[in-house]
């Protein structure tokens, strides 16, 4: 597998170039769009951020993407109708402010529980209102 790393933090893996600076930049690490991406894929880019010391959020994906990120990394969670899996936290927000995910029925609990899943990932707590 092809590995590379260059001067503006970005890590070239041959099949995904993943952006290691996007946290100093930015605040928040890079979340992985699994849709589309190989279990492996998925796993080489979560092991590259994991690597830099990053957490990782990976959104739609599979229990296939799970099992291959689990296989190299054993702390990764997964949620299964979020369809998303984390591996490492972020620091909680002290924010008083709340947050509400609203859902209209269960055909919406999926994109409702991703969003769930992403607010706690980035250290915010929601509470889901359906």
């Amino acid at each position: 597998m092809k590995m590379s790393a260059n001067n503006t933090g970005e890590r070239d893996l041959g099949y995904a170039r993943v952006d290691l600076g996007r946290k100093e930049r930015c605040g928040r690490s890079e979340v992985i769009f699994g849709s589309g991406k190989t279990p492996e894929e998925l796993a080489g880019i979560a092991c590259a951020l994991r690597e830099a010391d990053q957490p990782v959020l990976a959104t739609r994906i599979t229990s296939a993407h799970f099992a291959e990120v689990q296989a190299r990394l054993p702390d990764a969670r997964y949620f299964d109708r979020a369809r998303c899996l984390t591996v490492g936290t972020n620091p909680r927000d002290t924010s008083s402010r709340q947050v509400g995910v609203l859902c209209a029925g269960t055909s919406d609990l999926p994109v409702a529980e991703e969003a769930l899943v992403t607010l706690e990932f980035f250290g915010r707590h929601a509470t889901l209102i359906s």
